[in-house]
């Protein structure tokens, strides 16, 4: 289980938990139709966030779900991620919630990356679950590049599968490790 103040640092990014005090960031990410345009969208209410995250904090106490807000070196939000469904007996977890603020410095990359590393060296979890819109292409690239499994259902996602071997080899891509050296941040 993570500690309340739980914070990771890598990429030049640093994760931490959410709290109530993220729900005006959470809101302002979650209601902008640009950056959801395949996810569940949320009114403006605030409010009704921030007794979101409180029920949440209960799921986040008991370790079976994690709500990550991202900030850059200077502290400015720039990203949301969800570690949940944390079962540790089956060793697995849902990953979702990808949210960033805009599509630069590979912040998408850095931020699923970050949570993969927390997902799977720092609570040892063996697969990752998670889907995602069959039109979302953008989505779809870093899910494979991340090196996802892809099933194909009968509805409008993909049911995608990460396991620990496809993580460690999604780590060693040219392309990762090019990213991250062109953003100076190994």
């Amino acid at each position: 289980m993570l500690p309340q103040d739980f914070q990771f640092s890598k990429f030049g990014i640093t994760a931490r938990l959410v709290s109530e005090e993220d729900a005006k960031t959470i809101v302002s990410f979650r209601s902008d139709p640009k950056r959801t345009q395949y996810m569940i969208t949320l009114d403006s209410n605030i409010e009704k966030q921030k007794e979101w995250i409180k029920e949440y904090k209960i799921r986040e106490a008991k370790g079976e779900d994690y709500y990550f807000i991202f900030h850059d070196n200077l502290g400015n939000p720039i990203g949301l991620n969800r570690i949940s469904h944390i079962d540790y007996e089956k060793k697995r977890a849902k990953g979702s919630s990808l949210i960033t603020i805009r599509n630069e410095n590979f912040y998408g990359l850095k931020i699923s990356i970050i949570k993969n590393i927390i997902a799977f060296d720092i609570l040892e979890i063996e697969k990752i679950y998670a889907d995602v819109h069959k039109e979302n292409r953008g989505a779809i690239k870093l899910m494979k590049l991340l090196n996802y499994t892809f099933i194909d259902s009968e509805t409008d996602f993909f049911d995608l599968i990460l396991d620990r071997n496809n993580y460690l080899k999604s780590l060693e891509k040219k392309i990762i490790v090019d990213v991250l050296k062109m953003a100076n941040t190994l």
